[in-house]
């Protein structure tokens, strides 16, 4: 059976405008460790693209997203800055929680 437009599942749509980098992009605004500024620095990145913006925080926080924007608009860094960044500030497991061998 084809699925109608009718059948989705219930979504909410956000309509968002494109963002000033200058006020929303600053990486002062999200939780990003200086090594990591310094390492997109060094790459050319001064600031978070616009989906990059909207979705650090709620990936950063756990949260399920969808996000769509064109190729080239960073959205593969929009999902593993923030994730990387909170296994860099995570603490490090109990030993016993350890499986395998050490480094």
């Amino acid at each position: 059976k084809k699925m109608k437009e009718s059948d989705d599942i219930p979504s909410k749509r956000v309509r968002t405008r494109s963002m000033d980098l200058t006020e929303n992009g600053a990486f002062s605004e999200f939780k990003i460790c200086e090594t990591t500024q310094n390492h997109l620095r060094e790459r050319g990145i001064k600031a978070l693209f616009p989906i990059q913006a909207m979705t650090f925080n709620p990936i950063y926080e756990g949260k399920d997203i969808i996000g769509r924007a064109r190729t080239g608009m960073g959205k593969t860094l929009a999902f593993a800055l923030p994730v990387i960044e909170r296994l860099l500030r995570a603490p490090p497991p109990p030993a016993a929680a350890r499986h395998g061998r050490g480094p």
